[in-house]
């Protein structure tokens, strides 16, 4: 049985916010990001984000496919709960929000 990603962070009250440290991006395509267990990752790096997704309710809800920018061939999918998918758009929100404040 597949489980249903939950969207682990900060809560619905408080801002999702950047990450303290360094973003490293070379030419050729990649970048290396804090990973969330506290160690520092080698990711691929690109312009914008593509998104489809399908609902599927014997996972629970939706499934997103995510891939890094036109590039089809580095992605990933996963299942969402509706409440899964309404915290990633808060989360977006916030994000948006905070780009309107002065640092």
């Amino acid at each position: 049985m597949i489980r249903t990603a939950e969207i682990l962070g900060p809560e619905a009250e408080q801002p999702m916010r950047p990450y303290d440290g360094p973003l490293v991006v070379f030419e050729a395509g990649h970048a290396i990001l804090p990973h969330p267990n506290g160690e520092m990752t080698m990711v691929p790096f690109r312009d914008g984000i593509h998104l489809a997704w399908t609902a599927t309710p014997e996972l629970g809800g939706i499934t997103m496919f995510w891939f890094a920018g036109q590039d089809a061939d580095v992605g990933f999918a996963t299942s969402l709960t509706r409440e899964g998918l309404r915290a990633i758009i808060r989360d977006m929100q916030s994000i948006d929000a905070q780009l309107d404040v002065p640092a």
